[in-house]
């Protein structure tokens, strides 16, 4: 039997009502040729009594949970998640998010056909049951944008995630086991782990493969409003510098760190900093 290539991370921690949706998606997919990882970080609510339903009937599924059933936080319950994959990539679908049913099938073909692409992201399309009315339109954007950048390299551009969720991104395995996950603001991980993927990997984009991205006001990201954008950079610049030979720290100098800073779609205002070159 020829071994998978793809491995899929639900990291779950108290969205009772969304998991059965999230496991339906996965496990209903078209192609069945990958293997999922479950992970609880310490879930209060009924969500582990739902996940080992799913691990009688799917051999597909290995289910993780912390010692005790402590919590432990996002960047800590990833991380011990990827340990555990064995497959060439490792893709995510947040627990409150779900995939399209062909999802699976038009991934694993946009591989085969790229073999040297590092970092995959797909068509987003938002479920908003926020507060937050932006977040449709934001969307749109970050699709089009993906899809006119696919190919190259986006490093200069992070200085805003245009891969806005976990659960449109597959990952070289080899590639995000490299990266420092102790991210400065634990909801930014995905931020933090793009910013220093993108300095060495181009990007792709999939547009036929789909994640639907629930936001709604209990997400993550929703009860933690991140203001201090600016520390957030400068601490990821400094894992990144560390991790650079001397002629590229040079160039980064002379033309990376220039940031003009817009989170509006996350923050009420509008922020703009202007970061000042290492010296």
């Amino acid at each position: 039997m020829q071994k998978k290539i793809l491995t899929v991370i639900v990291t779950s921690y108290n969205y009772e009502k969304y998991i059965k949706e999230n496991l339906d998606a996965l496990t209903n997919q078209t192609c069945k040729d990958f293997d999922i990882i479950v992970i609880d970080d310490g879930s209060s609510d009924n969500s582990v009594n739902i996940i080992k339903k799913y691990l009688k009937r799917h051999k597909n599924i290995k289910f993780l949970q912390h010692e005790n059933g402590v919590n432990k936080g996002l960047c800590k319950t990833t991380l011990v998640a990827l340990e555990h994959v064995d497959t060439e990539y490792v893709a995510f679908c947040e627990s409150d998010d779900y995939w399209d049913i062909d999802h699976v099938k038009n991934l694993l073909s946009f591989i085969k056909k790229h073999p040297e692409a590092n970092m995959i992201f797909n068509k987003l399309e938002v479920k908003n049951y926020s507060s937050n009315p932006e977040y449709d339109s934001y969307t749109n954007s970050t699709n089009i944008s993906l899809a006119k950048l696919s190919g190259t390299n986006i490093f200069k551009l992070m200085t805003s995630n245009y891969m806005p969720t976990f659960s449109s991104a597959c990952i070289k395995t080899s590639e995000l086991k490299k990266c420092d996950f102790n991210s400065f603001y634990p909801q930014y991980l995905d931020f933090w782990l793009w910013r220093q993927l993108c300095l060495k990997n181009k990007i792709f984009f999939v547009d036929n493969s789909i994640s639907y991205w629930r936001k709604h006001n209990e997400s993550y990201d929703m009860k933690d409003n991140i203001k201090d954008t600016k520390s957030f950079l400068i601490a990821s610049n400094n894992i990144i510098l560390k991790n650079l030979n001397v002629s590229f720290i040079t160039n980064l100098k002379l033309n990376l760190f220039r940031f003009i800073l817009c989170k509006k779609l996350f923050i009420k205002r509008q922020i703009k900093f202007i970061i000042k070159y290492y010296s």
